[in-house]
């Protein structure tokens, strides 16, 4: 995808309830906001540390927020208009998919 001045290869991908909104997870461990309206439109890239080997999934909380899991085993929280990490863990391994639980949190 050409988002502005560099090329990203996307990943995963998670849309906002509202359709209006989209966040890729990229190979170079960038999480990119993109509007979806008439004009797809560059809105923000982060956080300012990218995730270590590439992100392989994004998930959508309930609140809004985002869940990223990365190649390296780290799976974050992240404030979805600030890109702040909010919390982070470390896996031994890769991190493949993610879910929500039954109660969405």
């Amino acid at each position: 995808a050409q988002l502005g001045q560099l090329k990203r290869v996307i990943t995963s991908i998670a849309i906002d309830d509202d359709d209006k909104m989209m966040y890729c997870g990229t190979k170079t461990g960038d999480l990119v906001q993109v509007s979806l309206g008439p004009v797809f439109l560059f809105k923000n890239a982060g956080p300012k540390k990218p995730f270590q080997m590439g992100i392989s999934c994004v998930l959508k909380t309930n609140k809004g927020n985002i869940v990223v899991g990365s190649g390296d085993g780290t799976i974050a929280l992240v404030q979805k208009d600030t890109f702040k990490i909010l919390r982070k863990i470390q896996l031994h391994g890769g991190v493949s998919s993610l879910i929500m639980n039954a109660a969405g949190d």
